[in-house]
């Protein structure tokens, strides 16, 4: 599966001018660094517990079944 998934990953970057993958990148490093940074300072106090169905959404209570 890992190989099928690269070779994705090259074809969607195919075509990109090098100068602009290079700002990509450096888009997507600042992304991660801001990222690790937010969830550090606790950014999302409460996490949601997947296997159990949960959400981080609270949904106005009309909208709940």
């Amino acid at each position: 599966m890992f190989p099928r998934i690269a070779e994705l990953n090259v074809d969607l970057l195919e075509g990109i001018a090098p100068a602009h993958l290079d700002v990509f990148l450096q888009c997507l490093q600042h992304l991660e660094q801001r990222g690790n940074a937010l969830s550090a300072q606790g950014a999302v106090a409460e996490k949601a517990d997947r296997r159990a169905g949960g959400t981080r959404h609270r949904w106005p209570e009309s909208r709940q079944i």
